[in-house]
């Protein structure tokens, strides 16, 4: 604890107090999970998951029917289209946890954006 982070939460109401510590806390997996599906991108999220699943499902599918092929034509067929659904699941997962970077970065920045505006009210009350 720092001289700064003692003065910010002197001047702290019980309700900054608690919008701050809700903001410092480390976040686990299924939090930022969870915190993905309650941003402004939800809709988005959603439509993610539902595509990651369906393309799954369809690597699974491909794979079984790349097993029961009997001739060359239908194994690259089948081997083609697992490739393929794989490399979407891979897209979407990149894509996933670059959304959760995103909403990472952008939760430090408002806990330095508060700190900021109570160091600001602390500094205009000791004047």
């Amino acid at each position: 604890m720092t001289n700064i982070d003692d003065e910010i939460r002197a001047v702290l109401s019980a309700e900054e107090m608690d919008e701050l510590e809700k903001l410092t806390g480390e976040q686990g997996m299924f939090d930022m999970i969870g915190e993905s599906f309650r941003s402004k991108m939800r809709y988005w999220m959603i439509l993610l998951w539902g595509y990651s699943i369906a393309a799954f499902g369809g690597a699974i599918w491909a794979t079984i029917r790349f097993l029961q092929a009997t001739d060359t034509k239908d194994l690259a067929i089948w081997g083609g289209v697992w490739i393929i659904l794989i490399l979407a699941i891979m897209l979407a997962k990149i894509w996933y946890w670059m959304e959760l970077n995103k909403n990472t970065v952008v939760r430090e920045l408002k806990r330095v954006e508060l700190q900021i505006a109570f160091l600001a009210k602390s500094i205009a009350q000791q004047k």
